[in-house]
């Protein structure tokens, strides 16, 4: 029995301490102004939850999330950035990124093109185990 709950404990705190973290998932179309032109790290245009489609070459849309470096990860991790179309109340799989990152990293930032207007989400999950969301956010493109 206390061999049990030992192996439980020691397999609970491995799977914690290679856990990631995103503190915080904005989705915007674009870089603010200020981060265009300097050196350092990149900063997002504000937050956006509405986009507008452009037809002739799809609708980008920047996923910008802020994790947070930790000596307890492996030196390379990845994150996947999953997204999903909502359609009668059913997830239908559109795109997916993954991302290499350093345990010291302190952003991942990818892009995706959309090329039908409608209700989407992002989900951020860990590139090892996809039943771990980090993070996740809701979106909708429309047609102008």
């Amino acid at each position: 029995m206390i061999r049990l709950t030992l192996f439980i404990f020691m397999l609970a705190f491995c799977v914690y301490s290679h856990a990631q973290t995103v503190s915080k998932l904005t989705i915007t179309d674009n870089l603010a102004a200020s981060s265009k032109f300097g050196y350092g790290k990149p900063k997002p245009a504000p937050a956006k939850d509405q986009f507008e489609m452009i037809e002739e070459k799809g609708t980008q849309v920047l996923f910008y999330a802020d994790v947070t470096p930790s000596e307890s990860l492996p030196e390379i991790y990845k994150l996947s950035f999953t997204a999903y179309k909502i359609s009668s109340g059913k997830d239908e799989w559109v795109d997916e990124r993954v991302l290499d990152l350093k345990k010291t990293s302190t952003y991942a930032l990818t892009a995706v093109n959309f090329f039908n207007s409608g209700e989407y989400k992002i989900v951020i999950t860990s590139g090892d185990n996809k039943d771990l969301i980090l993070a996740e956010g809701n979106f909708s493109i429309h047609k102008n």
